[in-house]
């Protein structure tokens, strides 16, 4: 942390993107997560996002697929990452070029904390649907996750919606 410290008080700008218009944050966020190879590269993803974000990086940057930082958090399964984010000002309800929200992302994946955390701290709606319709109960479902069907299901998912497809 000292190496991002020191960068950052020379001028390093910590909304800077890479090629797949990536940023700090949005790697910071993705290493919160508990898929993370190495259990310290969770507690020094939360602390390089507070780092970044208490110095003002933007919570809100897009990747080349439209994807804000709080997506890549929710898609990694880390409840934190998106608390620290939505504090800072991040988008619950952002979404990605495909209409896809951090609710539909950690639904697809099974991540019931960051489901839970986001309904029921962050205010995300629960039957926001993406481009094809899709909503993030159609996800769980269809990806075999049981518990988060389940939990969607407690916070009034619509059980009738249809796709752009008629599928339900």
């Amino acid at each position: 942390m000292e190496s991002l410290e020191a960068i950052l008080e020379y001028g390093g700008n910590p909304d800077i993107a890479d090629m797949h218009g990536g940023c700090p944050v949005h790697y910071a966020a993705q290493m919160c997560g508990p898929a993370s190879e190495m259990p310290a590269d969770v507690r020094l993803g939360l602390a390089a996002l507070n780092i970044l974000l208490d110095r003002g990086a933007d919570p809100n940057p897009k990747d080349n697929h439209g994807r804000q930082p709080i997506l890549w958090a929710a898609s990694a399964g880390s409840s934190d990452a998106i608390l620290a984010l939505v504090n800072a000002g991040a988008n619950v309800e952002a979404s990605d070029n495909d209409g896809l929200t951090a609710l539909h992302c950690a639904a697809s994946r099974g991540h019931t904390d960051c489901v839970e955390t986001l309904i029921s701290l962050c205010g995300a709606g629960v039957d926001v649907i993406d481009t094809n319709g899709c909503s993030a109960l159609f996800y769980s479902v269809t990806l075999g996750h049981a518990d988060v069907t389940q939990l969607l299901l407690n916070h009034g998912a619509n059980t009738n919606h249809q796709d752009r497809k008629g599928r339900t």
